[in-house]
């Protein structure tokens, strides 16, 4: 188990860690890693919390034929739509500014990547169970860490400020991500949406920590492979609420059913926005799916339980450019380095049909209070927000966009979607989400040594 200390030791690393920035910095592909050195800090080795296998099947249930969670077919940790933990980790490894030990490190991210993926194992295990007054124990280890590393001095003399954590995935217990990001702290925080920040506005976002994109398989093949015939106008496929039991259902979810229902009237050859899933019973196949997306000039990208979903990521590494409808806009990740209104459509719908009431029972997750609390991540232009009456007419508005300014999207849409990939190019030792990542915790590490040196 680490001895926590605040004293700083030799950095073996170094002379690799410069050689690595002066090769990535010389393509003008990666911000500064110079002066970065981060911890990767394991509960289990670390801090002696219990063990945890991946390869177990108790673990992760998912490597089988049989699997059905994200996709049909063996699903590794990794490719998990919400394994940012484990591509960030990675991405400190690979860019060479792991310190090799807590004492020569600015920066402590916790490698959290197999203890929140044994949660999705805990659930799966026991879904169709009432799971009230029930925790898993990897979110028991969870806290239990993030106790003990409170305790450290370098948390107290940084009020947290030294330590990335990612509670990521949406349904995170909220227990345990107001114990990892504890809100009288300054710890930063990788999330899925702004909710898991503690506070929600737009300019305090980057103080707190950064949105990311999901994870998918996809690795970036350069813009060359956007290329190709787009014969389709507007595609969307995704879960949607259930009409006979909608108020169980957040506000994302009856968006969509509401946008499919609107949309029917419109559905042709150039047109396919239907509800469903790859995994759903008779749902689409995944390959058929991503290869509509391919074809498509447009693509629907709506929230879903949550105020995000993996369908942005998909539509944008497949070239297609994505649509967002609000009130109650989907997240936009990254906000500080992607010029997400240079390549989207944002429509504004005025009448709002597929909220429940102020009194409902679930009105915390669908209620008309949701639609404001899913505001935009980037501060887009009103200019570029297009108002509409209902969900039905969006279809029209798209079909009248002129054809320059289609093209100016799909042009930006070339240059920003790399920025989404987890998976570098070939050839290339980071990929576009990646650098954005490392470098703004390398921004956040300098600043650091900067007060340090000073104090």
């Amino acid at each position: 188990m680490l001895r926590p200390t605040a004293g700083k030791g030799p950095r073996p690393l170094l002379i690799l860690a410069l050689f690595l920035v002066f090769s990535l910095t010389a393509a003008g592909r990666t911000p500064s890693l110079r002066g970065c050195s981060i911890y990767i800090l394991d509960p289990v080795r670390d801090l002696g919390q219990p063990a945890c296998d991946l390869t177990s099947t108790r673990v992760w249930p998912f490597a089988s034929a049989s699997n059905k969670l994200q996709a049909a077919g063996p699903l590794q940790p990794w490719e998990h739509q919400h394994a940012v933990n484990y591509w960030t980790a990675e991405a400190i490894k690979v860019a060479g500014v792991r310190a090799p030990s807590l004492h020569a490190a600015d920066l402590i991210f916790l490698h959290s990547h197999c203890y929140e993926q044994w949660r999705l194992g805990w659930w799966w295990e026991r879904r169709g169970h009432n799971l009230a007054g029930l925790l898993p124990e990897s979110d028991q280890y969870l806290r239990r860490t993030m106790r003990l590393l409170q305790t450290w001095p370098q948390w107290r003399e940084s009020n947290g400020s030294r330590f990335v954590v990612s509670p990521f995935h949406p349904s995170t217990y909220t227990e345990t991500v107001n114990a990892m990001r504890p809100c009288n702290s300054s710890v930063f925080s990788l999330v899925a949406t702004h909710a898991q920040f503690c506070t929600k506005r737009r300019e305090e976002h980057e103080r707190q920590g950064l949105i990311l994109p999901f994870v998918t398989e996809f690795r970036d093949r350069g813009p060359q492979a956007l290329a190709g015939k787009r014969d389709m106008l507007l595609f969307y496929k995704g879960g949607c609420a259930d009409p006979a039991a909608r108020a169980r259902y957040a506000w994302g979810k009856l968006q969509r059913l509401a946008f499919v229902t609107a949309t029917k009237p419109h559905l042709g050859a150039d047109v396919d926005v239907n509800c469903g899933c790859d995994v759903c019973p008779r749902g689409m196949n995944r390959n058929e799916m991503m290869a509509r997306m391919q074809r498509s000039v447009f693509c629907a990208v709506l929230a879903g339980d949550a105020q995000t979903s993996r369908r942005q990521a998909e539509s944008v590494l497949r070239g297609c450019i994505p649509v967002y409808i609000g009130p109650g806009f989907h997240t936009l990740p990254l906000a500080h380095a992607i010029d997400h209104a240079s390549f989207s459509v944002f429509i504004r719908v005025r009448n709002v049909t597929w909220t429940m009431g102020a009194n409902g029972a679930n009105v915390g997750a669908n209620g008309p209070d949701v639609g404001g609390a899913w505001y935009l991540d980037a501060p887009v232009p009103e200019a570029e927000i297009a108002t509409v009456g209902d969900l039905g007419d969006v279809v029209g508005y798209l079909r009248k966009l002129p054809p320059q300014v289609v093209a100016a999207k799909q042009a930006a849409l070339a240059r920003e979607y790399h920025k989404f990939s987890y998976r570098a190019r070939r050839g290339e030792a980071l990929s576009g989400a990646q650098r954005i990542v490392l470098g703004r915790l390398c921004e956040r590490a300098r600043q650091w040594r900067a007060r340090a040196d000073v104090g």
